[in-house]
């Protein structure tokens, strides 16, 4: 009988203490590698690393607001020629981060969000003379004491704020418009005489419920503003305020070429009212591209920097309805901005939006522009 010889104890011990071993090297790399992969300024792991040209690599909301009072990297000094948000996402950190530590950069994303989404309630309110559109860029130059002291406290904090239409109260005093946009900072740079020039890009429309004064500026209790995309669209007002808007555009401050506009006075008006959301962004596409076309390439570029990309009117009808917005709002008074944004209903805000594109051609824009179609 041939019997087969047993391990040694030492054998089974050593092999052990080898599978212990490679444990721990591999607790040891996960360690260093988490301390990597950790932004160096809030020791969160990264949801949106990027990679500065000094060789840094820190998450894109840290750095933003390092870089608010100067162009500095945070680490090393180096001075940055290039705006964080700017700097595109270091796609292989993020992906190490989405494989390593999944669960991890799940919570970090869901902080952001909350962080990201300002809590209804007091807000501090910019009161100007024009509307901002949810998506579109709104640079401003801070020079006003009250309205430093406003930013300020927005960059330390959520760096948001609300924009809304300055009116007077009954006693001729500043008061806020109804309806204005949540605006959230995305560049900030503080002037040597004191300014402060900040881009700020629309977020959502808010509703201002009510209103009071804090240090000089306003502040208001809002509510958020909804979309309704009801196909019956709410008509009779906004095709009332469209057909005020064609008579009383020829003694708009564009002059008399304004009243050149053609108008087919034997269409039916309540046509563009019988199609569905579909048909009208079809329309309104198609209307918008022949406007854009026929702009000189220098007001062009001026559009697509303050609106972005053209969204797709078929996945997001009613983010496509606010770019629209935003690239005629070169041309809009502050009235008609304001029609635009006061109306919820999907389907009159798009009616509303093709009626203003076929009034409005470019050499009205470019007037407005003073300067010439290119």
């Amino acid at each position: 009988m041939l019997l087969l010889p047993l391990c040694g104890e030492g054998m089974f011990s050593g092999a052990v203490e080898g599978v212990e071993e490679g444990e721990r090297e591999r607790d040891a790399a996960q360690e260093k590698l988490w301390e990597e992969l950790r932004c160096a300024l809030c020791y969160q792991i990264m949801t949106r690393p990027v990679t500065l040209p000094c060789g840094h690599t820190l998450d894109q909301q840290c750095v933003m607001r390092a870089m608010d009072e100067n162009s500095q990297c945070p680490l090393c000094r180096t001075t940055i020629h290039i705006q964080p948000d700017e700097v595109p996402i270091n796609t292989t950190i993020l992906n190490l981060c989405e494989i390593l530590f999944p669960s991890e950069l799940r919570e970090a994303r869901q902080q952001l969000v909350e962080d990201e989404t300002p809590d209804l309630g007091v807000m501090p309110l910019f009161l100007i003379d024009c509307c901002v559109f949810p998506g579109c860029k709104l640079p401003l130059n801070i020079f006003e004491e009250r309205y430093l002291l406003m930013i300020t406290r927005c960059l330390r904090g959520s760096r948001m704020f609300g924009i809304a239409c300055c009116g007077s109260g009954p006693d001729g005093e500043e008061c806020p418009d109804e309806v204005g946009t949540v605006v959230r900072i995305t560049h900030s740079f503080r002037l040597p005489d004191g300014r402060i020039v900040i881009t700020t890009k629309g977020f959502r429309r808010c509703q201002v419920l009510h209103h009071r004064w804090c240090d000089g500026y306003c502040v208001g209790q809002i509510q958020w503003l909804e979309d309704t995309d009801d196909e019956e669209g709410g008509g009779a007002a906004e095709r009332m305020d469209m057909e005020g808007h064609h008579d009383s555009h020829g003694s708009s401050e564009c002059g008399s070429e304004d009243a050149d506009v053609d108008v087919d006075v034997d269409a039916d008006p309540d046509a563009d009212s019988k199609c569905s959301i579909v048909d009208l962004c079809c329309q309104l596409e198609e209307e918008i591209s022949r406007y854009l076309e026929s702009m000189g390439p220098g007001n062009r570029c001026r559009v697509f920097d303050v609106c972005g990309e053209k969204p797709s009117p078929e996945q997001d009808p009613a983010t496509f309805s606010f770019w629209v917005a935003g690239a005629l709002s070169f041309a809009l008074s502050t009235e008609e901005q304001r029609s635009i944004l006061l109306t919820s209903n999907l389907k009159d805000r798009l009616l509303l939006e093709l009626h203003l594109t076929q009034q409005y051609q470019a050499p009205t824009m470019a007037s407005r522009f003073g300067c010439s179609p290119q």
